[in-house]
């Protein structure tokens, strides 16, 4: 690059350059110019709506003023290095629960003692209520903070889960059709009968067990190769894609080891969390990576149809279904899929709207930032885990209408500005007391009203909060490093100007002799310059003033119903 330059400037200074020559270097670098100077304008916009050490006033719709939590990099650090060590304690080693090691402490109170002694758990007391489901979840949320900062005790306590997993619930499918016979090449996750009694038969293999399986097993294979065959995987994969209706891509939610398939209840989580699975399978295994997007984006292309025309106010908040699809649509762009890519990005689009459209700002500000308005710590987790993989996918042109508040937003600004107040709530609700050694614990409610009913930490609690935390603080690790390429964008910038400047202004010699002279390409240098700068603030007004016709629409509007 130096020595193009060199020889540039020095042809530039004993050669007469033509017009077309000179039109031809103006425009590239007015064109690098313009293309840092957007980049400059979309990251600046983005950037300055997440308040991370910086505290800001925002005035919402009403004319309320409330005030943005301020969060810093040391605080969610803590949250997950204490979430992490509560998820590695109430994992059960072979010592402390020789029936079910790999097992966690299910449900627990702040206010009692956290026991951890050998052989507490024991055939006299077990978990009776213990949810598997919920096991694999907490599996994927300690790959997450292993894949953060690897320890050796996370890796262990996953590897105790995983094998509980395997020991006591993956099991083949049988063939109600032929007694006595399996379906080939498939295997479940069974819950059984009774969760005390090791030798209790399977009772029901749930899709979403299924998909929360294979991501259990999936993080401890990105972790440690060769820890689980990739036989096992495809079998998981198999029996999802058995589930799954080949004419509309809905599923069949439950399998009965008595009887089969079972329609009587719909799950509209599970077919989320089976294409979260299928998708993270597909990055693994390569050779039928097609065969697993296929199931995947037709669960996706069922749930758009689904939701496509529902009130925004109907649709679930399906945080599992953005998990998949900020996974999904990097691998459908490598294949000539672009219908599916549009319908699969649209429906998440729309999946995190109605997440946005459900809360105001002076509402969170009211409540905490518990997103549901009711103290619950749980909802608040999910909804932020959907929220910031959205962020991962959306663009930078999608628009929020909030009708309630009159307002008009960048879809990506809204968000940012709920999740704030989400983080903060729940950091605010985690335990910092070591008392009965329930430090890095989330009770069901915060703050609490009734000890003796929300006190209770429950796995899912922890492994959902956790799980939004370390995404919180990835999207700002990485919105930080943007303002870092913009402020090298910045000095890029102005080495153009400089360049371009120089150029404008510099004189040439004549080829019929030696001496300095003003040529008439300066002229046309400067018309070029000026055609450009139009073009430029043509693109930027096109760009903004719909966005400012919109507000001052929906401004209007207001005044006439104050009126």
């Amino acid at each position: 690059m130096t020595s193009t330059t060199q020889a540039t400037t020095t042809t530039a200074t004993t050669v007469s350059s033509s017009p077309c020559c000179c039109m031809f270097r103006m425009l590239q670098q007015l064109l690098q110019l313009l293309l840092v100077s957007i980049l400059l304008m979309t990251t600046t916009t983005t950037t300055t709506t997440v308040a991370v050490v910086a505290h800001a006033k925002e005035t919402a719709g009403g004319g309320n003023t409330v005030s943005r939590p301020i969060i810093t990099m040391e605080e969610l650090n803590t949250y997950i290095n204490l979430a992490t060590d509560y998820l590695v304690r109430v994992s059960h080693t072979a010592q402390q629960d020789p029936m079910f090691p790999g097992r966690f402490t299910y449900e627990q109170s702040l206010k009692e003692p956290l026991v951890l002694t050998n052989n507490y758990w024991n055939a006299d007391n077990q978990q009776d209520d213990y949810n598997l489901l919920r096991h694999n979840g907490a599996i994927y949320s300690l790959g997450l903070s292993y894949h953060r900062t690897p320890r050796d005790d996370v890796l262990y306590a996953i590897q105790r889960g995983i094998g509980y997993l395997k020991t006591d619930a993956l099991l083949p499918v049988p063939d109600v059709d032929h007694p006595g016979q399996n379906l080939p090449n498939m295997i479940a996750a069974w819950e059984k009968e009774s969760f005390d009694d090791p030798k209790s038969p399977p009772d029901v293999a749930k899709l979403g067990g299924a998909g929360l399986a294979l991501i259990a097993l999936v993080h401890l294979e990105r972790i440690r190769p060769g820890s689980t065959s990739i036989q096992t995987l495809r079998e998981l994969g198999n029996f999802i894609s058995y589930m799954q209706h080949p004419d509309d891509g809905s599923f069949t939610c439950k399998y009965s080891y008595q009887h089969g398939k079972n329609d009587d209840w719909t799950s509209l989580y599970y077919p989320g969390e089976a294409a979260l699975g299928l998708t993270l399978l597909a990055e693994l295994d390569t050779e039928q990576q097609e065969k697993w997007l296929i199931v995947a984006t037709k669960t996706f292309l069922y749930l758009e149809s689904l939701r496509r025309n529902q009130p925004l106010r109907d649709i679930e908040p399906d945080h599992w279904a953005l998990l998949a699809t900020a996974k999904l649509l990097p691998l459908l762009e490598h294949y000539d899929s672009d219908m599916e890519y549009w319908l699969v990005y649209n429906h998440g689009v729309r999946v995190a709207t109605s997440l946005a459209d459900a809360v105001t700002l002076p509402g969170l500000a009211k409540h905490g930032g518990c997103m549901t308005y009711d103290r619950r710590t749980c909802p608040t987790s999910t909804r932020l885990e959907g929220l910031l993989a959205a962020l991962t996918f959306i663009r930078e042109s999608e628009m929020y209408i909030g009708e309630d508040e009159h307002i008009a937003q960048p879809l990506r600004e809204r968000i940012e500005e709920i999740i704030e107040y989400g983080v903060k709530f729940l950091l605010d609700a985690q335990e910092l007391s070591s008392i009965n050694n329930m430090q890095g614990g989330l009770p069901e409610r915060y703050p609490i009203k009734d000890p003796e009913e929300e006190s209770n930490v429950r796995v899912d609690y922890v492994q959902h909060s956790m799980s939004a935390i370390i995404a919180y603080e990835q999207y700002v690790l990485e919105k930080k490093r943007g303002v870092k390429l913009v402020r090298q964008g910045v000095k890029n910038i102005k080495k153009l100007r400089d360049k371009v400047a120089d150029r404008i202004h510099r004189p040439r010699r004549s080829s019929r002799g030696d001496a300095v002279v003003a040529g008439p390409d300066a002229g046309i240098n400067y018309v070029l310059l000026a055609i450009c700068c139009i073009l430029i603030l043509t693109t930027v007004v096109m760009v903004y003033k719909p966005i400012q016709r919109h507000r001052r629409k929906l401004l209007t509007t207001k005044r006439r119903r104050d009126d």
